[in-house]
């Protein structure tokens, strides 16, 4: 699994995740999100690692446009589940849920936007949403996200390296607890795609912590 941060605004679009193999006492380092800089997008995922990677691949060698790469992910994520469904099955039902964000920056268009697809099990239907922002308001998700972490993170939480790594800890502590040991953490590596281009920064190393509720803003 993975913890992902996920904000829109008016200007640019960041996709935050970790890094850490879940269950790995070594700290063994994964990818979780791919930048994919011929479509000025990046794909990050939470669940199985096989068809994230199955599905990067798909989008860097397609030749699709960003817009056609979001409005066939659905069938993609479909297509490679089958293949692994059998080892999906095995699981227990709340690590079947798969979870991909497409971020990125449409042709022609003023604003960022991030396609959000889930899929609760290998027999369950890809369920896509898109956020796009307007003038007024921004869009923000943090996967996974608890009550007892307090209000649901704003643009103003994510706007600092600082905020964004403290949302993470808060995650990070949550799957170590209610999954199991080492299921999140590492090196947080952020993905901010803006109109004229996208940097790719890694936030340093996270770990887990006790879990403290957030205050309101």
């Amino acid at each position: 699994m993975s913890i992902v941060v996920a904000a829109v605004d008016n200007i640019a679009g960041l996709i935050v995740v970790d890094t850490r193999l879940c269950g790995s006492e070594a700290d063994v380092p994964i990818g979780k999100m791919y930048p994919l800089p011929h479509i000025g997008a990046a794909l990050a995922g939470r669940g199985s690692a096989r068809i994230l990677g199955m599905l990067a691949v798909e989008a860097a060698t397609s030749g699709m446009t960003f817009e056609a790469l979001a409005e066939t992910l659905p069938k993609l994520i479909s297509r490679y589940t089958a293949l692994v469904a059998d080892d999906l099955r095995l699981l227990p039902n709340r690590e079947r849920r798969q979870e991909f964000f497409l971020l990125g920056w449409p042709n022609g268009a003023d604003r960022v936007a991030l396609h959000v697809y889930v899929q609760q099990g290998p027999d369950e239907l890809v369920e896509h949403q898109v956020q796009r922002p307007d003038d007024l308001s921004g869009y923000v998700t943090a996967a996974p996200w608890l009550p007892e972490f307090g209000p649901v993170p704003t643009l103003s939480d994510v706007s600092s390296i600082e905020g964004i790594v403290s949302i993470a800890r808060l995650q990070i502590a949550a799957m170590n607890l209610q999954w199991a040991p080492k299921s999140a953490g590492g090196d947080l590596v952020l993905a901010r795609i803006e109109r004229d281009g996208m940097v790719i920064q890694r936030l340093g190393f996270v770990d887990d912590e006790p879990i403290a509720r957030r205050a309101a803003a």
